[in-house]
């Protein structure tokens, strides 16, 4: 990264500043084309993805624009991988907000029936009317708030199954034991996980062998799916550029910076 960034993130501030990735800044997974200073490569048959290194401090109340130019290597394959470019989301603490910590679903808020022991895979919950199971991606949250204070929540399970009776209570089938006890009355809420990285910079973007801009924006903080709004929690993010499908992807000009 330039090296005003440091400095400006050493004192405490970032107004206005840009964030413009070097070659050394790309993870393995990235090399340097050959000729062409500044740019790098990454290739698969089906999905890769690289990460900036960099942790980058945003204020989800601010505005971000993330942007870059991209093309494919020639030749280009019969059938040409697609763009995506986001971020991964990081609390204050450098971990991961990953998607089943925070997208909630609405209206699931309930409690458990009975105490949750440690090491079981099932839980009854009080109401599960409006719990709809895609199993592995559909999660339970324990100690849930009712004002959403707890997320990003990281006691999050995944279910496999949902058993509905006929008094509105449900039995939940877990893909795992649980890690902890929690009591009976315990709030829970639904929790679903989606797409790992918020690709507001481009999603599922055509490309050709001629370099063309790509750019987008990000604020606000979200309880949902949207990829232009940060997760709730979130204090620091990393760049990924990412190929789905065949070919070569080259890029340069990666930028991050704050908006008016």
């Amino acid at each position: 990264m330039k090296s005003f960034l440091a400095v400006l993130l050493s004192a405490g501030v970032c107004l206005l500043c840009a964030v413009e990735f070097e070659n050394a800044d790309w993870d393995k997974k990235a090399r340097p084309v050959k000729g062409e200073p500044g740019v790098m490569s990454i290739g698969t048959k089906t999905v890769i993805y690289t990460v900036a290194a960099p942790y980058i401090p945003v204020e989800p109340a601010k505005k971000y624009r993330l942007s870059g130019k991209f093309r494919l290597a020639k030749p280009l394959s019969a059938k040409p991988g697609k763009l995506k470019f986001g971020v991964h989301t990081y609390d204050r603490n450098k971990r991961p907000v990953e998607p089943e910590h925070a997208t909630v679903i609405e209206r699931t808020e309930t409690s458990l029936v009975s105490a949750a022991e440690y090491g079981e895979r099932q839980v009854t919950i009080a109401d599960g009317r409006r719990w709809r199971i895609v199993p592995n991606f559909s999660y339970i949250a324990f100690d849930a708030a009712n004002d959403f204070s707890d997320l990003p929540n990281r006691t999050t399970v995944a279910i496999t199954g949902l058993k509905l009776q006929s008094d509105g209570r449900a039995v939940l089938t877990l893909k795992e034991p649980l890690r902890a006890f929690y009591a009976a009355g315990s709030r829970v809420r639904m929790h679903h996980r989606v797409a790992a990285f918020l690709y507001g910079g481009a999603l599922n973007q055509k490309l050709d062998g001629e370099f063309r801009e790509f750019s987008g924006t990000f604020t606000g903080e979200q309880r949902g799916m949207a990829h232009n709004k940060f997760r709730k929690g979130t204090a620091f993010v990393r760049i990924v550029v990412m190929l789905e499908g065949d070919g070569v992807l080259e890029f340069r000009d990666v930028k991050f910076e704050e908006i008016p």
